[in-house]
């Protein structure tokens, strides 16, 4: 009995932490925004402006999941996660939860959101004011990526480009390599595991699990295009630098 209540609380809990993010999302985007516009007019310090406030708040909403015992968040060195600049960060996916895990643990970093989030009602706001959509043509946001890695931001991109299924061997697609080769920018891998499976893809939206839920966020050492293919093609260029980041995040693949 007192087992079925934990996880009906945890449930409870899980779809208020939501909700709160929902709501969060709307007023920044609806009045926190358009109020600090007018703080600068230069583009990127408007970029950089937009993704700590969205960085202050997701730190917020990862905070009220470990207040109420949801789960721990375990983020590996510290050092370089708070401290890179100018990175491809590229990740696993197994959670709803990556990209605000991600964004909390860097600094200046952005991400390339699915175009479907460019309408989304919770979360448009956000996309369109501070990040990138995958929803442009290709060649078109290489070139935006490049410029906004030559200012100091880092790119977070999901290689799987959707959250990873359970029995499932994941998909690695080659677009963030591209993006670092094309801007002759470093990729930082980085592992994100759960000690229990949670908010995955196909579960339930908001299943927090049975117990507080452990999370890793381990990042390893960045690299770039070999010397060797350093007047190599792009396309190869990104697959040798997407087949290091599997033997880094994927080594059963």
């Amino acid at each position: 009995m007192l087992k079925k209540l934990e996880i009906a609380r945890r449930y409870l809990t899980s779809l208020f932490c939501f909700l709160v993010f929902g709501i969060g999302a709307l007023a920044i985007s609806g009045l926190i925004f358009p109020l600090c516009a007018f703080a600068t007019r230069e583009p990127y310090a408007r970029r950089r402006l937009f993704a700590k406030i969205i960085r202050w708040s997701w730190t917020l909403f990862l905070g009220l999941f470990k207040a109420t015992w949801l789960c721990k968040i375990i983020a590996q060195p510290q050092n370089v996660l708070k401290t890179v600049r100018g990175h491809v960060i590229v990740a696993n996916h197994p959670s709803l939860v990556d990209i605000i895990l991600l964004i909390v643990e860097t600094r200046d970093s952005i991400c390339i959101a699915k175009e479907s989030l460019t309408r989304n009602f919770f979360c448009a706001g956000l996309v369109n004011n501070a990040y990138l959509s995958n929803g442009v043509p290709f060649e078109k946001l290489l070139e935006q990526s490049k410029e906004l890695l030559a200012q100091g931001f880092n790119i977070i991109i999901f290689p799987e480009q959707t959250r990873t299924r359970a029995h499932t061997k994941p998909t690695v697609h080659l677009g963030a390599f591209h993006i670092a080769a094309n801007a002759g920018a470093p990729v930082l891998p980085v592992s994100i595991n759960f000690s229990e499976r949670v908010l995955a893809k196909d579960q339930f939206p908001c299943y927090p699990g049975t117990g507080r839920v452990t999370i890793r966020v381990d990042a390893h050492e960045a690299y770039g295009v070999p010397a060797e293919l350093a007047d190599a093609p792009r396309r190869i260029q990104a697959r040798a630098l997407a087949e290091k980041f599997k033997t880094v995040c994927f080594p059963d693949l």
